[in-house]
């Protein structure tokens, strides 16, 4: 009949036929799509053969990832099946040299072998305070200036100006054999290669002779080996592990990387989620609706245990996210591995708005890519005044000697929280350990064997905050960073490790730096463990049990040369001091989300009295912490109920700032940061409170009170 109508019918009648059969067709297409495309309509997919993803439509660049890439498998520490028996024995090794240590200068060192035992405390004592100074000083005078070059520098005009002087250490990429002095020019391949170079005085021959690291890229076909090349075609895939945090913690994160200036041409963010937590797709969707026109992509992953032997907690949690990350990049949107730098951070990380081109120049720049690890200055001074005063002292201690490590060409430092490294060099040691609870520190020490030894640290002098162990009150904010202090120790656990592949690698091990790399975690987990035992109670009771002690040295006695050797640690307390006041006043004051300075002056003058508590804060945070670690992994080495530090839930806040800010939508205004019900309505912020010019953040009800008001009414008891 139709046909009929189409040979004898008038042209309007076969005109209302093709309407009809038009608007049958796309009432049909609307049905089986459901109400969302009354919405919003589904935009063609983009064939990705030879495309970008920034060519793709926007549903195409957010979603769920949920396929893991064929090649790889889960990665196991300590085998699937569980630890051996003597890997059992080998997580023991930690408590069994803290006991030996202890005992010594408690008991049998003070009654066998006196003079011994007075010098080794003595020496113990002396130890901890060159760290100290060593650390403090190196923050002061190498890392704060290094900081202020860094936050200073214009990084995207350096990445396309092969011309343009280089403010990296030539030992940060390891270039040259002479410290301390700065790359004259950007990077070896560059035409006047010989010119730039023949200005470095001592420049390593071998080095120029390393081959310069190089890729093809699939969208263009083109070699990238320049810097300028390099630096732009690299891109960035953020992963974030979360686990029940608020939706406001997910959004300052989110606020600090769509701020990124190289957002919305290299930025993917993956929300890595857990099976177990049942809003966390809700509030993921919720991200995508407000952050994906201002990032390339926006993604997340949902993993659920596999096998018995997963180690609930972040380690297995990031090793499924990049397994799926890697299929994602790599087969469906032809990236290849050496395109792609990974950073892992918290839920709670706030970046610099260059971080991202910065780690892409120290990247491009570097001879070893692949063979190395990038580390930010990790600090916790973004709600450092709104934790109890023990938290807030260890709080500034650990960051002050984050920038001292990465400062110092004498320190080691470790990854920890929020690190970078190429996909590449994630495929080359096959990802991460889903049985390890410290998945920075161990996959590090990972990569180390991996790469037969030849691996290292590559710091990046940009400050990146996460905040402190804040609760609702004093005491779940004291037990939510002991739990913390107690995960971060669980590394010892990695001595076995690090024995075992010592062992199958001893053929083609770098022994030197192995050796090295196992004396560097003693030192760490032993001598964090045990300090303040040996200095304090090895240096008084072991008086008391051998009264002959008092005659040494020298007839001065233990007691007196342990306060006496305690007297260089008040000139390097000075030093922290000064970096965390600098720090404060003049490279994070003008940070989102950092509330450094939001106390009152006189109060931060005053509060430095917090210095006298150290000693009890190291006791509980370092101390016990660590020997509670120690003791539950030598009896039970799973560390089952694992528990992240609960975020403190302001999901009925609105935080009001005084500076220029972008919100989700991708406009820039003076207006306060509005949660998700005021950015739906349109509100704009006529309840308000009016903000002062102090340029600091505030938190207010959203009933008008201020939620503060009590907690800056307790800075006076220390709370």
């Amino acid at each position: 009949m139709v046909f009929g109508v189409f040979r004898d019918g008038h042209a309007r009648t076969r005109g209302g036929v093709l309407i009809a059969i038009f608007f049958c067709l796309l009432f049909g297409d609307l049905y089986v799509r459901g109400k969302s495309a009354f919405v919003r309509p589904m935009p063609p997919r983009v064939t990705m053969a030879g495309s970008s993803l920034s060519q793709a439509s926007i549903l195409d660049r957010t979603g769920i990832l949920n396929t893991p890439h064929e090649d790889t498998k889960l990665e196991f520490a300590h085998g699937e099946s569980g630890a051996t028996m003597l890997a059992r024995l080998g997580f023991a090794l930690p408590l069994l040299f803290t006991a030996t240590l202890l005992s010594f200068v408690l008991y049998w060192g003070a009654l066998l072998f006196p003079p011994f035992a007075v010098f080794f405390i003595c020496a113990f004592i002396s130890y901890g305070w060159f760290k100290g100074i060593l650390y403090s000083f190196s923050a002061l005078f190498i890392g704060i200036p290094l900081s202020h070059l860094y936050k200073t520098a214009d990084w995207k005009q350096l990445g396309n100006d092969n011309k343009k002087k280089s403010p990296l250490l030539e030992r940060t990429l390891g270039v040259s054999e002479e410290d301390g002095k700065a790359l004259g020019m950007a990077h070896p391949n560059s035409e006047s290669m010989k010119d730039d170079y023949d200005t470095i005085d001592g420049m390593s021959k071998g080095k120029l002779k390393m081959d310069v690291p190089m890729w093809t890229s699939k969208f263009d076909n083109e070699e990238k080996k320049t810097l300028t090349d390099k630096f732009n075609d690299l891109t960035h895939v953020v992963i974030v592990p979360t686990y029940r945090e608020p939706l406001n913690v997910l959004r300052k994160t989110l606020n600090t990387l769509v701020v990124q200036t190289c957002a919305k041409e290299k930025v993917i963010v993956v929300v890595a989620t857990e099976k177990s937590d049942k809003e966390a797709v809700s509030k993921v969707e919720t991200l995508i609706e407000e952050y994906s026109k201002n990032l390339l992509g926006l993604f997340y992953t949902v993993h659920e245990k596999s096998s018995s032997a997963e180690t609930d907690g972040k380690s297995s949690n990031v090793a499924w996210c990049v397994r799926c990350v890697q299929h994602t990049m790599l087969e469906k949107w032809n990236y290849v591995p050496e395109q792609i730098l990974v950073t892992v951070c918290d839920a709670d990380t706030y970046f610099d708005e260059q971080f991202c081109d910065c780690l892409s120049y120290t990247h491009a720049q570097n001879m070893e890519p692949y063979n190395c690890m990038y580390q930010s200055a990790e600090n916790e001074f973004p709600n450092v005044w709104m934790v109890p005063t023990l938290v807030r002292v260890k709080a500034v201690v650990d960051s002050i000697n984050m920038l001292g490590m990465l400062s110092s060409k004498y320190a080691v430092p470790y990854p920890y929280v929020c690190y970078s490294q190429s996909l590449r060099t994630i495929m080359d040691v096959k990802g991460w350990d889903v049985d390890v609870v410290p998945d920075d520190f161990h996959h590090f020490i990972k990569c180390f064997f991996k790469k037969g030894g030849h691996f290292r640290l590559v710091p990046i002098f940009m400050l990146t905050g996460n905040n402190a162990q804040e609760h609702t009150n004093w005491f779940s904010a004291m037990r939510s960073r002991y739990r913390r202090a107690k995960r971060d120790a669980w590394g010892a656990i990695d001595l076995s490790y690090i024995l075992s592949q010592w062992y199958q690698k001893r053929k083609i091990l770098d022994k030197y730096h192995a050796f090295m790399l196992f004396v560097d975690v003693i030192e760490h987990h032993i001598s964090w463990s045990s300090y303040f035992l040996t200095v304090m109670l090895g240096g008084m009771m072991s008086a008391w049990l051998n009264p002959e002690l008092e005659t040494y040295p020298f007839g001065i006695g233990i007691r007196a040369m342990a306060l006496i050797s305690f007297g260089p640690i008040l000139f390097a307390t000075w030093a922290y001091i000064v970096c965390d006041f600098y720090v404060r006043m003049f490279l994070v004051q003008d940070r989102k989300y950092f509330e450094a300075n939001s106390a009152p002056l006189w109060w931060q003058i005053t509060s430095q009295v917090q210095w006298m508590l150290m000693p009890l804060a190291d006791f509980i945070f370092a101390a016990v912490a660590a020997l509670d670690a120690q003791l539950h992994m030598a009896i039970w080495p799973k560390m089952s109920g694992y528990r992240v530090s609960k975020t403190v839930d302001r999901s009925n806040l609105e935080y009001k700032i005084a500076q220029r800010h972008i919100m989700p939508n991708g406009t820039w205004r003076n207006e306060p940061f509005f949660n998700d019900a005021n950015i739906n309505s349109n509100l704009g912020g006529s309840n308000m409170k009016s903000s002062s010019s102090s340029g600091l953040y505030h938190a207010i009800e959203s009933d008008g009170s201020d939620a503060r008001s009590e907690r800056e009414r307790n800075h006076g008891r220390g709370l």
